[in-house]
Protein backbone atom coordinates (compact mmCIF):
# COMPACT_ATOMS: atom_id res chain seq x y z
CA UNK A 1 0.00 0.00 0.00
CA UNK A 2 3.36 2.43 0.52
CA UNK A 3 4.13 1.77 -2.94
CA UNK A 4 0.67 2.40 -4.48
CA UNK A 5 0.80 5.66 -2.09
CA UNK A 6 4.34 6.50 -3.26
CA UNK A 7 3.24 6.49 -6.94
CA UNK A 8 -0.03 8.35 -6.74
CA UNK A 9 2.27 11.10 -5.12
CA UNK A 10 4.82 11.05 -8.20
CA UNK A 11 1.81 11.13 -10.14
CA UNK A 12 0.77 14.12 -8.00
CA UNK A 13 3.81 16.10 -8.71
CA UNK A 14 4.16 15.14 -12.27
CA UNK A 15 0.73 16.65 -13.26
CA UNK A 16 1.64 19.31 -10.91
CA UNK A 17 4.49 20.39 -13.22
CA UNK A 18 2.20 19.98 -16.54
CA UNK A 19 -0.36 22.51 -15.30
CA UNK A 20 2.43 24.42 -14.08
CA UNK A 21 4.24 24.46 -17.44
CA UNK A 22 0.40 25.05 -19.43
CA UNK A 23 -0.29 27.77 -17.09
CA UNK A 24 3.19 29.76 -17.80
CA UNK A 25 2.40 28.95 -21.35
CA UNK A 26 -1.29 30.41 -21.81
CA UNK A 27 -0.10 33.13 -19.64
CA UNK A 28 3.03 34.11 -21.76
CA UNK A 29 0.38 34.17 -24.92
CA UNK A 30 -2.25 36.21 -22.67
CA UNK A 31 0.94 38.56 -22.80
CA UNK A 32 2.07 38.76 -26.38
Amino acid sequence: MGNLNLHANTLDKSLNTSYGMLATFIDIILKL
